[in-house]
């Protein structure tokens, strides 16, 4: 599953939440010269190729029913915000970003307690199936 890439995308900065430009959403459409497929995740990231951190587990179990959040920051040249977020689920593939690191920590706080309780829920799943 694939990020949901649209044109816009939420900015966390300084406690507030904003919408802007989505630095990935040109990766969608294919040049005119090349053949249209599916990019990989290591193509959409472009220059935010620097994993900071992962919450949930790694690597993922076959069927993780949890959430998990990874962290990239950017690499590039170009003005971006400082850190991507990327949520996954087993219905949702989201990605934030967050201008700098204060605001990276706190994006992070608010998500580290659903990642928990998602490893949990599936530990607890996972127990009642194999009974």
């Amino acid at each position: 599953m694939f990020a949901n890439f649209n044109e816009n995308a939420w900015l966390y900065h300084r406690g507030e939440w904003s919408r802007i430009k989505n630095p990935l959403y040109d990766v969608r459409s294919p040049s005119a010269s090349a053949p249209p497929r599916r990019p990989t995740w290591r193509q959409i990231l472009r220059q935010y190729s620097r994993k900071w951190c992962d919450f949930g587990p790694t690597p993922t179990l076959s069927n993780y029913y949890g959430i998990l959040v990874s962290a990239y920051s950017y690499t590039g040249d170009g003005k971006a915000p400082e850190y991507l977020i990327r949520i996954v689920s087993i219905s949702a593939d989201e990605v934030i970003y967050a201008q700098d690191l204060p605001d990276l920590l706190e994006v992070l706080t608010l998500l580290a307690p659903l990642a928990s309780n998602g490893i949990f829920t599936d530990v607890y799943g996972r127990g009642q199936s194999n009974r």
